[in-house]
């Protein structure tokens, strides 16, 4: 007895350590940059730091449309992201975002229990690894996470201690200051807050006067601290103009409902079901009055979760408060009301039960599958090949590239060569990809047409687009003899154009490729 009283002090960092050591499992697998922002993001920062400004307001690694207004709203991580990778390249850069994601468990963790008990916060926790998992790239809304987090434990400490010292408004402040210049996602740490003033000012009232006039003068301060950006005004509003003129669908951006046939896994089933569950708890469990806030918080959590799959996480830190003392009133009701004849063996199976179901479901799942075994940072196989092959082309090379691969090919090629397209819709017009993108990948004649605007020498293609008119362009090409395969790996394909200047390069490296090995 004397030996579990020693223990249990360090009980919660025993769960910790074993949240962390699997979530650090899900995270340890290699990137690729073929598919991801990454890129992009590091030469954000590299360019920031050489005072090359123009990134932050127009879309100048295009050579399709240079001059389109592009409101940089995630400069900042770059700048971060930069500073990490010049020290040690992908793999300290894997690592410390791995750490930025390690923190925020950490800090939900802590918040989850401030509902609940340690071992209610470990079960939620292991649980939400089923949706984080689908969000395991380098991204800036990884820093969204972390911060997120951190106000909401700013907001349980001013409910605890029932006010708000200046030097917790400060930090609330400057965190937002960081925030809207880091991603996009820094109107949440302004929502969050402004709703748990609105509450505390017009229903709850548990903070004197003084403070509740603090909360109002914060949160107007938190909003104009949202002006100091790059682009001031225009990158406080982004959150809310960025899908104006969205042209091109994005998976990740599409609601659950839309994507219920299409996803595999139990991420979608698992919010609907949930979603349900929160509104009952809403309807039929008895709270204290202070729980409106996390009861607003839970339904905004459900509205985003529904609204888009990238939201997954957000519907997790949103929900899982309210979900947690939910649950810990539901143990202690059951506790009050039967009683157990071997009060150790159930808390026992209370316990394992539980955890081997959540175990269980994480192994069945996309989860623990990973090509390559064990914890591995850094890039896939091959992909530094990629990038050095991608170098041999010339400075004057005019590259068409499909959406996908812009993030890897702004990384491979900037500022010496420029790209047609990358991976932000927002960068380009809705006009840019409905009646030139896709079409000239659909129509041998709109290509024909646009290889005569564009002169494009060279073809850098991501092999593995499903999209219907990918598939289309890719058989194409392959029938096309006036195009011959440089290089190939799991990811792209190169093309270059059989004319003089490219001999050299078609006589060194094409390549015959049999259309077993590409996925049309």
């Amino acid at each position: 007895m004397a030996y579990v009283k020693k223990l249990k002090p360090i009980i919660p960092f025993l769960l910790f350590f074993l949240l962390a050591f699997t979530y650090t499992f899900i995270l340890a697998k290699p990137i690729n940059l073929a598919v991801t922002d990454i890129g992009r993001h590091l030469v954000n920062g590299r360019e920031v730091i050489a005072q090359n400004w123009q990134i932050l307001y127009k879309n100048t690694y295009s050579f399709s449309m240079p001059n389109q207004p592009f409101v940089n709203h995630h400069w900042f991580s770059g700048v971060v992201f930069w500073l990490v990778y010049s020290i040690g390249g992908f793999h300290s850069l894997h690592l410390f975002h791995t750490g930025i994601l390690l923190a925020f468990f950490g800090l939900f963790f802590v918040l989850l229990k401030k509902h609940s008990s340690w071992l209610m916060s470990f079960l939620l926790c292991l649980f939400s690894l089923i949706f984080l998992a689908g969000r395991t790239e380098i991204r800036p809304e990884s820093f969204g996470f972390l911060l997120l987090a951190i106000v909401l434990l700013i907001i349980q400490k001013i409910r605890s201690e029932k006010q708000l010292s200046w030097k917790t408004s400060t930090i609330l402040i400057i965190t937002q200051l960081i925030w809207v210049n880091l991603h996009i996602s820094f109107v949440f740490g302004m929502f969050t807050f402004a709703l748990f003033t609105l509450i505390e000012k017009t229903i709850t009232k548990t903070l004197n006067k003084n403070n509740q006039n603090k909360l109002i003068v914060t949160t107007i301060l938190m909003g104009l601290v949202n002006l100091i950006n790059p682009n001031t005004i225009q990158g406080a509003l982004t959150p809310f103009m960025i899908f104006q003129d969205y042209g091109y669908r994005v998976y990740e951006n599409q609601n659950l409902w839309f994507l219920r046939n299409m996803y595999q896994g139990p991420v979608i089933p698992l919010v609907f079901i949930i979603s349900l569950i929160i509104f009952l708890i809403i309807l039929f469990m008895e709270f204290p009055r202070n729980y409106i806030f996390e009861k607003a918080m839970a339904i905004t959590g459900v509205f985003l979760g529904l609204n888009a799959l990238r939201n997954t996480p957000l519907f997790v830190i949103f929900t899982f408060p309210l979900l947690a003392q939910a649950m810990y009133q539901l143990v202690k009701i059951i506790r009050k009301k039967i009683t157990f004849e071997q009060p150790k063996l159930t808390s026992f199976l209370a316990i394992t039960i539980p955890f081997l179901i959540i175990w269980i479901s994480l192994g069945s799942t996309d989860v623990f599958r990973k090509t390559n075994k064990g914890f591995v940072f850094g890039l896939i196989p091959n992909q530094q090949e990629a990038l050095n092959f991608l170098n041999k082309l010339p400075n004057n090379a005019k590259v068409f590239n499909n959406y996908d691969v812009g993030s890897l090919l702004v990384f491979s090629f900037y500022p010496d060569k420029k790209v047609f397209v990358d991976n932000r819709p927002e960068a380009f017009s809705s006009d840019f990809f409905q009646n030139l993108y896709i079409p000239m990948q659909n129509s041998d004649t709109i290509w024909q047409q646009a290889l005569a605007k564009y002169d494009f020498n060279f073809i850098v293609f991501g092999h593995k687009d499903l999209t219907p008119w990918a598939q289309a362009f890719m058989k194409a090409r392959l029938r096309d003899q006036a195009w011959k395969i440089i290089y190939i790996d799991e990811t792209i394909i190169v093309f270059a154009k059989d004319i003089p200047d490219n001999q050299d390069l078609i006589k060194q490296f094409m390549v015959e490729v049999p259309l077993s090995r590409l996925r049309i």
